[in-house]
């Protein structure tokens, strides 16, 4: 059932504020390029076949597949920090990098446009919750020092 406090719950476990840098880690970065090859004029993290075609099929489906900094230019200019998040979590990604240039009122805007989307049925709650599972887990492994990411 479709209830607004628990999307904006999972909102937040699914948001992750980077410092100064734009830089992802370098896996990643290698990740994401191969997959930004997918979609012309897209960026990665909102390409479906970029996320389910090429991450998920080369890390599995239980890996968490992280978005590049959604405060871009091109993702500002095109689709909006929130309605990109929205995009991003359709395409698959589990967790959304805001970048530097995200502003203090870019957080209640994403859970806004997510609440919206879930409620006009645009986007189901059960991919924003298997998004929140997936973060957990890795919280939960990175705490324990039992994480082995990919190089």
């Amino acid at each position: 059932m479709y209830a607004p406090h628990r999307v904006a719950a999972l909102v937040d476990a699914c948001l992750l504020p980077v410092g100064r840098t734009r830089r992802p880690p370098e896996w990643l970065r290698r990740g994401l390029e191969r997959a930004g090859a997918v979609t012309i004029g897209v960026p990665a993290a909102l390409s479906g076949p970029a996320v389910t075609e090429l991450l998920r099929d080369e890390f599995g489906d239980g890996a968490v597949v992280i978005s590049e900094p959604l405060d871009t230019d091109e993702v500002v200019e095109g689709w909006g920090v929130p309605g990109a998040a929205v995009l991003a979590w359709l395409s698959g990604v589990d967790l959304l990098q805001l970048g530097p240039g995200c502003g203090t009122g870019v957080r209640e805007a994403i859970r806004t446009a997510a609440t919206r989307a879930v409620a006009d049925g645009d986007l189901p709650l059960s991919r924003l919750e298997e998004a929140a599972a997936r973060v957990a887990r890795l919280r939960r492994e990175v705490s324990a020092g039992s994480f082995r990411g990919r190089a």
